[in-house]
């Protein structure tokens, strides 16, 4: 079965639990590695280059907490859109759950083996937003992993 795995951006998680308070809490279907990558299953159907417009589902959320309510950043449901010019992983809105936010982009996708690697995640202006600093727009991130997916 096809899925995401994607730490995110280590240092962001790192400094949310290094706080008082502070929560990284992982929401079903997606599920935490032992090494610490979060893993979503894809839902419809597999990662394929099927051109501009693309879009890969995945299930499943992670959630971060801290300062007394004052960061609460939830990114679910993460889906892999292609554009003419790369990728975004995008994530519902959580100002607006009928909605998604382009969160990071991507480059592009390298297969090596039966996965796919994202090259040179960077976040998106909407992103930085959402997170209300210390990040900006084109930021790097942690890049994201497609495994088993099928040519």
């Amino acid at each position: 079965m096809a899925h995401l795995s994607w730490t995110v951006k280590e240092s962001l998680l790192s400094y949310v639990v290094d706080r008082a308070g502070g929560v990284v809490d992982v929401e079903t279907p997606a599920k935490r590695s032992a090494d610490g990558s979060f893993w979503f299953p894809a839902v419809g159907r597999e990662f394929a280059d099927a051109g501009t417009g693309s879009v890969t589902k995945f299930a499943g959320g992670v959630r971060l907490r801290g300062h007394g309510g004052m960061l609460d950043l939830p990114l679910r449901d993460p889906w892999i859109e292609q554009t003419a010019i790369g990728f975004v992983l995008t994530i519902v809105d959580p100002d607006d759950v009928n909605a998604r936010l382009p969160f990071v982009t991507m480059e592009e996708f390298v297969l090596r083996g039966n996965s796919r690697f994202g090259v040179a995640t960077s976040m998106t202006a909407d992103g930085a937003d959402l997170i209300f600093g210390p990040y900006e727009a084109g930021t790097p991130f942690d890049d994201p992993v497609l495994h088993d997916v099928s040519e």
